[in-house]
Order: structure tokens, then C-alpha cells, then sequence
């Protein structure tokens, strides 16, 4: 807010210019007479009237600094999607309307140092949509910003949910209800809270269910309670190296649904081990599944005994750890795939050709163990105890 120090000189019956700056100070109102779409940037200290005659188009910002019992964001004609809508002002005694809140965003950024634990808010039901992005970065030292705390609601965004600092808290209240927050973009935590603390059953959902690849960057905060994660048919989610741990809730890939990994530890169905590790059920449904660490990788107990496609591109390599059949592509790149002591089938007719990939020293299938790969065709099904590169491509 420091960095807002220029105020536009506005006449009445003037509007303000695109890349400048315009302050509704304390006792201070404006009024929009007729429709107007603004690309500026407005600090709204007090009131702006009729504000359904306001659109925020692309790339303006609405600054709410108003710490004061009357506070609400004004509900207008529209936001663009890369519009920004930025509350700051909230403190221990106030905070927006929930009618205020109940409206298509473009961003929405919560960032209030000042808040306290009276400044509850109850927000994004299931009227709204956020476009853009939700950024959480402060919600003071004990307050948080509650999406629910009445019967089950969603949230659509379209874009990235970032909590970089606060409390968001999913859903509170009693009674069996969930709060589902359906994502469209990418999941990133660098520090803060993400929780749910109602006393019912149901709790927080978090569902990727982008048409495509999303990412899961976890490096820093926590995340507690019973928040379940569920990634959609049709979405990939790409871990990296991050380690979703500290929900009580659930894990689930749906049929069709896809994870790329890179710890060393693949996926896990109890331990506390691999990329995912929360303490509920885990359940990872026949889709599509790579791994493309850094460090050598174990695939896990995780990985079905079925799956889509396999991808492994990983240098180090990775070893199987229980049989697996892949009813699609099975995909190599610069990798070593060891089957230990279990079998690799792969049941798509295309036989050899379902198996993708320039064969040679560093990238092969490697039977190290009792295992066998077992590679079906239109023709035959034969199986071969193979501990040679696939470059002949003869079994």
C-alpha cells in the first residue's frame, strides 16, 4: 500500500486514465453515473456509489483498504480476468460482507497483517467464481479466512490457488457438509495454513480438474485436517519432489487421471513415504503415471497393478516394485527400467510397438531379477526372460 503514492487529479464527470492511480480517501465518496470500464488502479478508502455501472477491465486493480465497520467490496458489473481485486484493509473488527464476496472475480488477493481472530470471514460461497487466481499471503497473527461454515458448496477457480502466508481455513461449523474447491490451475504453498476445522464429517476437497497438466509445489506451511485431494479424469498432476503430508484426509487419482513423480519413493499406499502421504485412504485408480526424478526411483506399492500409460524418464532409473500391466503406451527415455522379481505386461496388441523409445545401453528394460516382460501381439503371446538391451527388439 506504501507504493500507492500518487492520486489522480479527477474532475467530476471524469474518469481516470489507464497506469494511473485513484484514492477514494476516508469521508470521500464516488459515484459511477453511467457504465464505465476502468483499467486503472483504484485504493477505495470509503464508498464508491452505483457500483453497478463499474467494470474492472483487464489488467485494473481494486484496492480495499477500509478498516472501518462498514467495509464492503462493492458488487459490480464485472471483473476482468486479469483484473485483480486486493483486500487489505480487513483488522480485528471488520471484514467484507459475504453479499460483497458473492460475485465472479478475476484475482483475488487476501493480504491482512492487521487481522485479528474476531475478523471471521465467511467467504466465496457458492455464487462465486474466481477467473483468475486466490492469493492467500496474510491473515495477521490470528485470524484466517474461512471459505464455509454452512451446508455444501464449491468453489470454482479457473487459475492458481497460492498461499504464501495466513490461514486458510475450508470449512467450520457442525453437520456432515464439504466445502469443494475445484481447481483449475496450479496448487502453491510456500508457507501459511490450509486447514478445515469443522467438527462433522465431510470436511475440505480439493479437485484438479484441469483438462491437462497441473502442479503441486509444496515447500513450506502446513496443511492439517481432514483435507482430501482428488485428482480428476483427464488431469494430470505433476508432484516434482513435493510431499503432500499433514492431511488426515483422502488421495484419489479417478480412472483416467494421471501423476507425474519424482521422489525417490514413488507413491505408497500407507507408509509415510513418496509424494504423497496423508494419513487417509489412498487409492490410485488405473490412469497415467511417470516418473521422471533426478535421484534413482522405486515406483512404490502405489502404482496399480494396471495402468494407461508408463512413462519413465529418469536417468538413474527406476525399479518396479510389484507387477504391473500397461494397457497402452509404455514409454522410455534415457531411462533403465528394472523388473526386479516382477513381471512387466504389456497387454496393448500393438506389441513391440507399444513400447516407445531409442533403445540402447542407457535406456532399456532390464530383467535383474525373476521377472519377465511379457509383450502381447495380434499373433501370439510370448514371454521371455530378457536381461538385454531392446534394441533388437527381438523376444
Amino acid at each position: 500500500i506504501a507504493s500507492f503514492k500518487k492520486q489522480a487529479a479527477v474532475a467530476s464527470g471524469t474518469a481516470p486514465v489507464a497506469g494511473t492511480f485513484l484514492v477514494i480517501r476516508a469521508g470521500q465518496n464516488i459515484t459511477v453515473s453511467a457504465p464505465f470500464t476502468t483499467t486503472s488502479t483504484i485504493v477505495c478508502q470509503r464508498a464508491i456509489t452505483t457500483p453497478l455501472n463499474l467494470t474492472f477491465g483487464a489488467g485494473s486493480t481494486y484496492i480495499h483498504y477500509i478498516p472501518i465497520a462498514t467495509a464492503t467490496i462493492p458488487v459490480v458489473a464485472g471483473w476482468a480476468a486479469t483484473s485483480t481485486c486486493l483486500v487489505y484493509g480487513a483488522n480485528a473488527n471488520t471484514a467484507p460482507s459475504v453479499a460483497s464476496l458473492t460475485q465472479s472475480f478475476g484475482n483475488f488477493t487476501w493480504n491482512c497483517p492487521s487481522q485479528g481472530a474476531n475478523a471471521v470471514n465467511v467467504l466465496f460461497l457458492n455464487a462465486t467464481t474466481i477467473v483468475g487466481n486466490l492469493n492467500i499471503v496474510s491473515t495477521g497473527t490470528t485470524g484466517s479466512v474461512i471459505l464455509s461454515n454452512n451446508t455444501t458448496e464449491a468453489l470454482n477457480i479457473s487459475g492458481a490457488l497460492n498461499i504464501s502466508g495466513g490461514t486458510l481455513n475450508m470449512l467450520i461449523g457442525a453437520g456432515t457438509r464439504t466445502l469443494t474447491l475445484n481447481l483449475g490451475g496450479n496448487f502453491n504453498m510456500t508457507g501459511g495454513s490450509l486447514t478445515e476445522t469443522s467438527s462433522g464429517a465431510g470436511g475440505g476437497l480439493i479437485t484438479f480438474n484441469k483438462a491437462g497438466t497441473q502442479t503441486f509445489l509444496k515447500s513450506g506451511g502446513t496443511i492439517s485436517n481432514a483435507i482430501n485431494f482428488n485428482v480428476n479424469n483427464g488431469s494430470t498432476l505433476d508432484m516434482g519432489t513435493s510431499i503432500l503430508d499433514g492431511s488426515g484426509g483422502t488421495f484419489t487419482v479417478a480412472a483416467g487421471g494421471g501423476l507425474i513423480l519424482a521422489d525417490p519413493n514413488g507413491i505408497t499406499t500407507a507408509a509415510a513415504s513418496g509424494n504423497i502421504q496423508v494419513t487417509g485412504a489412498r487409492t490410485y485408480n488405473t490412469g497415467n503415471y511417470t516418473y521422471d526424478g533426478t535421484a534413482s526411483q522405486v515406483a512404490g506399492n502405489g502404482l496399480p497393478a494396471t495402468v494407461t500409460n508408463l512413462t519413465i524418464n529418469n536417468a538413474t532409473g527406476v525399479s518396479l516394485s510389484q507387477s504391473v500391466t500397461v494397457n497402452g503406451t509404455l514409454s522410455l527415455t534415457s531411462s533403465v527400467l528394472q523388473l526386479g522379481n516382477n513381471n512387466l505386461t504389456i497387454a496393448n496388441t500393438s506389441g513391440v510397438s507399444a513400447i516407445t523409445g531409442t533403445f540402447g545401453p542407457t535406456n532399456m528394460i532390464e530383467t535383474n531379477g525373476t521377472g519377465y516382460l511379457i509383450v502381447s501381439s495380434n499373433t501370439n503371446n510370448r514371454s521371455e526372460e530378457h536381461t538385454s538391451e531392446l534394441q533388437s527388439r527381438q523376444y
